[in-house]
């Protein structure tokens, strides 16, 4: 069969996944199809579309969740992902029997490059107390974004891109890091206007 079947018919398709589906994405009778910024299985005219392995967590077990590495993270209008879920293939995400995270870790933020709002996800494998900040390219606190005790669990903040006097700063090169009980990581992420 087909993925999407129309007649008489006019469709928007934008940021979508059609993949494996045999013999066709799209079978129409006098239909008008509009695709962008998606991936076709065998490829699609129209705007960005790309025919590429979404790269899925673990599509045999139904987790359509996107890898990291996957060529449709940021790929979708306005940098956003291609398809229905986020990213991340963090088995704890998707095992019955894990309630905390084993571990303390930092993630890359999400989107990067981005603007104006990213995404920082972090796990506490215990209750901590947590400071999560942004640095500029010198080293002086931009914003403190967490900076008290949290519950172990899955944890996520956003930075909007200002400082603590809630100003806009400006493009470039910013650090982010995470100090939590004897747990310190940094990465840098991209601010762009």
């Amino acid at each position: 069969g087909s993925n999407i079947k129309t007649n008489w018919a006019g469709l928007i398709i934008n940021s979508s996944i059609m993949r494996n589906n045999h013999p066709k994405e799209f079978s129409d009778n006098y239909s008008l199809f509009y695709v962008s910024y998606s991936n076709i299985d065998g490829g699609f005219g129209g705007f960005a579309n790309i025919d590429q392995d979404p790269i899925f967590c673990g599509a045999d077990s139904l987790n359509f969740t996107l890898d990291e590495a996957s060529p449709c993270v940021g790929s979708g209008q306005g940098g956003t992902n291609m398809g229905a879920f986020d990213i991340g293939c963090s088995s704890e995400l998707f095992t019955d029997n894990s309630i905390f995270p084993s571990e303390f870790v930092l993630y890359q933020n999400y989107p990067n490059p981005f603007n104006p709002i990213t995404k920082i996800r972090y796990d506490l494998p215990i209750n901590s107390l947590v400071s999560v900040t942004v640095y500029d390219m010198m080293g002086r606190v931009v914003k403190n974004l967490v900076n008290g005790l949290q519950t172990a669990g899955f944890k996520s903040v956003k930075w909007d891109g200002t400082n603590n006097n809630n100003q806009t700063v400006s493009a470039g090169l910013y650090i982010y890091s995470i100090y939590s009980d004897n747990y310190i990581d940094t990465k840098k992420m991209i601010l762009l206007k």
